[in-house]
């Protein structure tokens, strides 16, 4: 995989790399550049018929809210992954959103895949940063055998930039 520039490749090649790269543990994250909605779509579809022993959890980076716990409007979160706080020990604990995976209720190895990045607002953008530099948010802990890709249409976003300078990053032609 490259790091630090931007390589265009086919779907197959870039599903090939991405497989390379998982199969391999490697920890880094790929930023994934898709300018055309249905070429994203293969290649999601090629990477999961690949790697069929991995769950995939994909993730629309505009659309996070947490709705409603008990009765109670959460909307003040909207637009958080560290989640709903909950008091353990008299200590306010974010243990992630419902829709993160979670040891114990999802496969062993999986692939998070943070979408539309190019959208996200400063509190998700935030927070999948955190997540790519550390695999934890708070209280949370990505589970061990998981992978993180982050998906943009658009280069325009600044923090899409700086996401190709970092980890592995490459184009679908």
């Amino acid at each position: 995989m490259s790091k630090g520039n931007l390589l265009f490749l086919n779907i197959s090649k870039a599903v090939n790399v991405i497989e390379e790269g998982i199969l391999a543990l490697d920890k880094e994250s790929t930023f994934l550049y898709v300018k055309e909605e249905g070429n994203k779509n293969i290649f999601i579809e090629e990477l999961k018929n690949k790697l069929s022993g991995y769950e995939f959890k994909i993730l629309d980076s505009t659309q996070f809210h947490l709705g409603r716990k008990n009765g109670i409007d959460v909307s003040l979160f909207k637009n958080d992954l560290k989640g709903i706080p909950k008091i353990i020990d008299n200590k306010t604990v974010y243990s992630g959103h419902e829709k993160l995976p979670h040891e114990g209720s999802c496969s062993e190895k999986g692939i998070l895949i943070f979408d539309n990045i190019q959208g996200a607002d400063d509190g998700i953008a935030g927070s999948i940063d955190e997540l790519i530099d550390t695999r934890k948010l708070f209280d949370y802990n990505l589970p061990e055998k998981w992978y993180i890709i982050t998906v943009a249409s658009s280069l325009e976003f600044g923090w899409c930039a700086k996401l190709i300078n970092r980890g592995h990053s490459f184009g679908i032609k």
